[in-house]
């Protein structure tokens, strides 16, 4: 029976197949601010083989709505839209003058405020876990499209690691 399977299934891949067009409606967005999906788009085929039906790629990692940063007070410490200070986990940044002990320090204190600037323009998603001692909000911090702010500022030679213990290392050469 089974060379009889075989034998029916090759002549039916080497017949013409009629092509048609095939229209697959669109779905339902997912969220209600979502773009509705792309409908899917249908390439022709050679004679004797399938129309191929095919969506566009999703995107690696969905955005998601931020919050409101309405500004940023250092590095690692933000003001939110509706007041709230939140100082945001996993690193530490250079003091800006007056508390910077050098002049070095005070530079790259503006260059991670200014990178910090640049990661929240479009907010920050916030996973808060309690209050620091100064009665911040301390809160991990995301872009909307999934990147860790901790980890960009330390990568960018902006931060050091840092999880509330110990000491946070200087940012002046030593003398």
């Amino acid at each position: 029976m089974k060379p009889v399977i075989l034998a029916m299934l090759a002549l039916a891949a080497c017949a013409p197949v009629q092509q048609r067009a095939v229209t697959v409606p669109p779905r339902a967005p997912v969220v209600a601010q979502s773009p509705p999906p792309a409908p899917p788009a249908v390439r022709a085929a050679p004679a004797g083989r399938m129309a191929a039906v095919t969506r566009p790629a999703a995107p690696a990692r969905p955005a998601v709505a931020g919050e409101r940063v309405a500004r940023v007070i250092d590095g690692d410490t933000v003001q939110m839209a509706d007041g709230e200070r939140v100082r945001l986990m996993g690193f530490d940044t250079p003091e800006k003058p007056p508390r910077a002990e050098c002049p070095a320090e005070a530079n790259r204190a503006a260059q991670a405020t200014a990178r910090l600037q640049s990661l929240s323009r479009n907010g920050l998603v916030l996973a808060r876990a309690g209050r620091d001692r100064y009665g911040r909000t301390l809160a991990a911090a995301s872009t909307p499209d999934g990147r860790d702010v901790a980890e960009t500022m330390i990568a960018a030679g902006l931060a050091k690691p840092y999880h509330g213990r110990g000491p946070r290392g200087g940012w002046c050469a030593p003398a």
